[in-house]
């Protein structure tokens, strides 16, 4: 893989905030020596199941193929669609929200937003 280990969980959560709902992550794992100059870092499948089941994501299907020398693991990871559709951009501007302005409640917060959305439209 040419993604460091300590690189990999930041790498998953990016990927992952890419997908939609349902959305299918491929990925090729190539097992065995690395080519000369090129520097590779081993994974092994166990490791993607666990980062893929840390980050939500389902693993659908592996499928190992020898090749000269080598051999590869193709992957096929799910976001599974929960129905939330938008729940993580709403996520990220509730946290961007709380981490402006942690004095005010949640409902203040929601009113505040509901507020300018209305005002927004009003204005257009």
């Amino acid at each position: 893989m040419h993604v460091r280990p300590p690189e990999r969980p930041r790498a998953f959560r990016k990927i992952v905030t890419l997908l939609t709902p349902g959305g299918l992550f491929l990925l090729t794992l190539r097992n065995g020596p690395s080519e000369p100059g090129r520097v590779m870092h081993p994974i092994s499948e166990g490791e993607i199941e666990v980062l893929a089941r840390d980050h939500g994501l389902a693993v659908m299907r592996a499928l190992q193929r020898p090749d000269a020398g080598v051999s590869w693991t193709t992957m096929c990871l799910r976001l599974p669609d929960d129905g939330t559709v938008g729940l993580p951009l709403i996520r990220g501007i509730i946290l961007a929200v709380l981490l402006v302005d942690n004095d005010h409640s949640l409902e203040a917060i929601f009113a505040g937003m509901e507020w300018k959305r209305l005002r927004v439209q009003q204005d257009q």
